[in-house]
């Protein structure tokens, strides 16, 4: 069983990416999302029953983030998959190596934009913003 920590941004994918392969490679999954996504968690949990998956391979959790320590803590659990902010993965990778649990943390921030040489700065800008903007 893995428990995952979902981010809000591209509620989705984030999620999916990461849980559709560990359950193709024979995992259950514990999700827990960012608390300001409820409906995108429960619309994913849809997904899997309406598809036919057997009950408890993917598994939505509406917990808080001080209840993940028992989550990570249960002996079933045996790995965490976190994609979030920098914040998020020090406190449940802290918790992963507390309880032994493999895990995989993906942290956020902010990409480089490098704009080495151009001969359109005002069309680079815009292409800019556009990308760091595009989920909104």
């Amino acid at each position: 069983m893995i428990y995952g920590v979902a981010p809000w941004n591209f509620p989705f994918n984030q999620l999916l990416r990461a849980a559709v392969p560990n359950i193709l490679a024979g995992n259950t999954q514990l999700y827990k999302h960012a608390s300001n996504v409820p409906m995108c968690l429960e619309a994913i949990q849809a997904l899997f029953d309406d598809a036919g998956f057997p009950q408890g391979v993917f598994t939505a959790l509406f917990i808080t983030s001080s209840q993940s320590e028992m989550i990570i803590a249960h002996p079933a659990v045996q790995g965490v998959n976190l994609t979030g902010s920098e914040d998020a993965g020090s406190s449940i990778g802290a918790l992963a190596g507390k309880y032994l649990k493999r895990s995989v943390l993906e942290l956020g921030g902010n990409d480089p934009f490098l704009v080495l040489d151009t001969n359109n700065l005002d069309n680079i800008v815009v292409q800019a913003t556009a990308c760091r903007l595009s989920n909104g």
